[in-house]
């Protein structure tokens, strides 16, 4: 079941009538928060998922809410799901497989610290995105197996269930 508050917000927000890829951003959020729960990702993680661009990206660039939103955020999902969802925002995502334990956030301008389980929560998140977004071609399989490689070195455990979502969602879309 989808948590009630969050999808409200998201309504409450416009989500529903913004464009996103194929679909809308709203959408798309829904798709990625079920992919998560789907692969059994833990609570924080499916809800930042759910929230995944809300202070815009480097290739979404229209947010949701504003930075200064944070504490409203951290009330509502919770402190570890908003952290995912802002660095998700925060970070340049091409380097998501290597991340350093410090990085750069774009939306301060200051060096962030990036924890081992913010960086399982992170990939998960964007093998997630990447798949709700039925990416094709030769460049996203090698993405895609990039970001899986990273979830196995980081945490094995946390492997199987996203190549479930994967498997699951190439036979889908054949």
């Amino acid at each position: 079941m989808l948590p009630e508050l969050p999808i409200a917000l998201l309504r409450a927000v416009g989500a529903e009538n913004i464009p996103h890829h194929r679909q809308s951003l709203f959408d798309h959020l829904i798709g990625t928060y079920r992919l998560l729960n789907a692969a059994h990702a833990p609570e924080h993680v499916c809800l930042a998922g759910l929230l995944h661009s809300c202070y815009g990206t480097v290739h979404f660039s229209l947010p949701l809410f504003d930075i200064s939103d944070r504490e409203r955020l951290q009330t509502l999902i919770g402190h570890h799901a908003e952290r995912l969802a802002y660095l998700f925002c925060a970070l340049d995502r091409r380097h998501l497989p290597t991340l350093a334990v410090t990085t750069f956030d774009r939306l301060t301008g200051e060096d962030i610290q990036i924890t081992k389980a913010d960086h399982l929560g992170l990939l998960q998140v964007e093998i997630a995105n990447r798949l709700d977004q039925q990416m094709e071609g030769l460049k996203e399989q090698q993405k895609l197996h990039s970001l899986l490689s990273a979830v196995g070195r980081i945490a094995p455990d946390a492997l199987a269930p996203m190549q479930a979502i994967l498997a699951t969602r190439l036979c889908n879309s054949s």
